[in-house]
């Protein structure tokens, strides 16, 4: 069994980044614990939807006449108000009966709203236009925006998309909403199943296209898309031209396996103030050789690499929460496979906007460390890639402590990756990031002391001597706007 000991909790506020820093000894300790792979405690299990509002639905069957909708309503598929929450409650509301509301037999079981978010039956009678294998370019170009996300405050809903043979692979239908406007961050993603590899065959927001191989469908990396290892995903910005934009955000998924019940995952961080913070859940396996009084200095030196790093720009001091994870044949485990998978599985804490950080003994492919995604399924606990795990046993000097400076490099990176920043440089040198202001090595072998991006905290590779810690405005400002900021 796997259990988990929250052991303490830490968030203070600025003031003391210059002087002395106490230990965490005196905080209160609360007992919590789950099974391995239990996501009870992640919030999302619901697929609840923000749906405070709608877009111009107007591809509905509506008259003329059609009262505009309360806040908390949503027009149906004839373009009658419904409750909002009931989109997606687990039952599915078909015109029948028991969906009646205000006098109108509710009907969400059509193509613009996903089949009541999955929870009726596509049975193609919407003109074929939510056919999961061939939509038409009206739902792509995003004729009917779904409920808006986010109009609320912070929002992450599951939205159940089930898929569909095609082609020898399989496909769910387009999952349209809509973004309020001043939205700073926003995420999408797409999961399949355990054992199923996603793909974005379409994603588009406002006018802008992110991803698309509809010129070549149902293809891998040769149609212009990869699949990816449990959860495809995506974040705005990941670069100065990619700011999420208000108005409808569509998704079309497919997965290269037979999948599970399929889920799209949103994550939406509108306008308002902020503490500029990211929480960061941190659990030491047993085993590991880690515990607070011998990691606390390598968060601490994070902190100070990812503030500065960010032009003070975000932060994550002692906005951390220690857990203790039981299961020591957790301790030395591969970068893939079906331990790492249940790690990152095991939920921490309530709270689904942090970063998930695991720290083991070592790695038996000795890596330092390994993100679950670039990005990872950011605001998302309990998914097969949620979090970042680093390993003990490389960060240890010769006298057996953990030299805190090159851990801290290792898990902002880490981090980095995670809420979407790519390497500098990869180790072919021959393949860069897609910002315009990191430099870009050539060298066969690049290695830090012989390429402009070696001090970066992003280049592919580093040892304990070398001095990484810097960002560029562009990797900084990827930081700062993330999704997962508090």
């Amino acid at each position: 069994m796997l259990s988990l000991l929250v052991t303490a909790v830490g968030c203070s506020p600025r003031g003391g980044r210059s002087g002395s820093r106490g230990d965490d000894d005196d905080a209160a300790d609360d007992d919590d614990s789950v099974e391995p792979g239990d996501d009870d405690d992640t919030g999302n299990d619901d697929d609840d939807v923000d749906d405070d509002d709608v877009g111009d639905d107007d591809d509905a069957a509506n008259d003329d006449d059609t009262a505009d909708c309360a806040s908390d309503e949503i027009e149906d598929c004839n373009g009658s108000c419904a409750p909002a929450d009931w989109l997606g409650d687990g039952l599915c509301d078909n015109g029948g009966p028991d969906s009646e509301y205000g006098g109108n037999n509710i009907n969400f079981a059509c193509g613009q709203l996903n089949y009541d978010d999955g929870d009726c039956e596509a049975t193609g009678d919407d003109d074929d236009s939510m056919d999961p294998c061939a939509p038409p370019l009206s739902i792509l170009n995003c004729g009917t925006p779904g409920p808006v996300i986010g109009s609320s405050g912070w929002a992450n809903p599951t939205i159940g998309a089930p898929p569909t043979s095609c082609s020898g692979v399989w496909a769910a239908a387009p999952v349209t909403r809509a973004l309020p406007s001043g939205v700073v961050s926003a995420y999408v993603g797409y999961y399949g199943g355990a054992d199923a590899r996603p793909l974005f065959q379409y994603l588009g927001n406002g006018a802008g296209v992110i991803a698309d191989t509809t010129t070549n469908p149902f293809a891998s990396s040769s149609g212009g898309g990869v699949y990816d290892t449990h959860v495809a995903g995506a974040v705005m910005p990941m670069t100065p031209g990619t700011s999420p934009q208000s108005g409808c955000i569509v998704l079309w998924p497919s997965t290269d396996d037979t999948p599970s019940d399929g889920e799209v995952l949103f994550t939406v961080r509108p306008a308002g103030p902020t503490d500029d913070l990211i929480h960061i859940n941190v659990g030491l396996v047993a085993g590991s050789g880690a515990s607070q009084a011998n990691f606390a200095d390598s968060l601490y030196a994070a902190a100070d690499l990812l503030y500065f790093g960010t032009g003070e720009g975000v932060d994550l001091y002692e906005a951390w929460t220690f857990y203790t994870i039981s299961d020591s044949n957790l301790s030395y485990i591969d970068s893939s496979g079906s331990a790492i998978d249940s790690l990152r599985q095991t939920a921490m804490g309530n709270d689904d906007r942090t970063v998930n950080l695991f720290v083991i003994g070592a790695f038996d492919d000795s890596i330092l460390g390994i993100a679950g995604g670039i990005p990872g399924p950011i605001g998302h606990q309990g998914y097969p890639t949620s979090g970042v795990v680093v390993a003990m046993e490389p960060h240890l000097d010769g006298n057996g402590d953990v030299d805190a400076t090159y851990m801290a490099q290792t898990i902002v990176h880490e981090i980095g990756h995670y809420i979407g920043l790519y390497h500098t440089t990869e180790g072919s040198g021959s393949t860069w990031d897609p910002l315009s202001d990191t430099p870009q090595c050539t060298m066969s072998s690049p290695t830090p002391s012989g390429c402009a991006d070696g001090g970066n905290i992003m280049f592919w590779t580093g040892g304990p001597g070398d001095d990484q810690s810097t960002l560029s405005p562009q990797q900084a400002n990827v930081y700062v706007s993330s999704p997962i900021v508090q």
